[in-house]
Formats: C-alpha cells, structure tokens, sequence
C-alpha cells in the first residue's frame, strides 16, 4: 500500500546532496510503499490502494539514510550541480560490468551520481577514494568498448 508523504526531508537531501532543486520536483508527489521505497509521481492515485505510482527515485536505509535509484540519477542527474563524479572512458567500462572503482576523487563521501561524458550511469557510495558500485545487476552489461 502506498502513502502520500512529506517531501520536505526528501528535497532537502536532493538539493543538499546533488544540488537538486528549484522547479524540478514541482507538481510532483512523493509516496512511500513497502520496502522503503519511494515513489515520485505527477498524479494522485486513481485507486486506493495502488500496487506502484510513479518511478521509484529512492529507498530509506536501515538507519534512515536515502539511496537514490539508478532510474532517478538517470533521469534526473542532467540537473544535478553536486556529488558528480566524471569517470574515465576505463572507468566507465569497469563500472558498467559491475565493477567498484579505486582511486577516484572529485565529489563528498556519500551517493554520488557516476557520469561518463554527459551520460548519468547510475549511483556509487563513495568512501574514501573508494567507489562502491550501486548499479542493479540487471542493468549491468558485459562490455569491452565504449
């Protein structure tokens, strides 16, 4: 069952975090269902008790920390200002296939937003020039080029 939530802690963790703010979410709901995911959608639910609204942008952590999706950074990383982390061509293809990365710099220990070029790939926890890939397994891909 989803719920309608505060979106004041979340919009302050997007802007603080990825510089994420203004317009971008307005007009937008946040809504929370089982798991601690966190949905983002333009409408109201038609039904009561819907089953998924919107795209998933977020899941809350054990200790309540946010972990934003794979889907938002995509979608919503081109108006990120913070927390991005320009990766290398290498890099880019080592993270695609699953892989951590060593040796990186360039953003806040936290959830970063992973970019090669001007593509957003996805999310990784940096700590410590340590970047922990957080890409889904299903969206991984076996690749040599880039």
């Amino acid at each position: 069952m989803e719920r309608l939530i505060k979106s004041k802690e979340l919009l302050e963790y997007f802007e603080n975090r990825f510089g994420l703010g203004g317009t971008i979410f307005s007009g937008m709901n946040f809504y929370a269902a089982g798991k601690k995911r966190i949905f983002l959608s333009s409408a109201r639910p038609v039904q009561e008790n819907p089953v998924i609204v919107g795209l998933a942008v977020a899941r809350i952590g054990k200790k309540g920390s946010i972990k934003p999706t794979t889907a938002m950074i995509q979608l919503f990383g081109k108006y990120a200002s913070k927390n991005i982390l320009e990766i290398s061509r290498e890099q880019a293809i080592d993270y695609v296939n699953g892989k951590d990365l060593e040796n990186v710099a360039g953003a806040s220990d936290g959830y970063v937003i992973v970019r090669y070029k001007n593509y957003d790939l996805g999310c990784g926890l940096l700590r410590n020039n340590y970047l922990k890939n957080m890409l889904p397994k299903k969206k991984r891909l076996d690749v040599t080029i880039l």
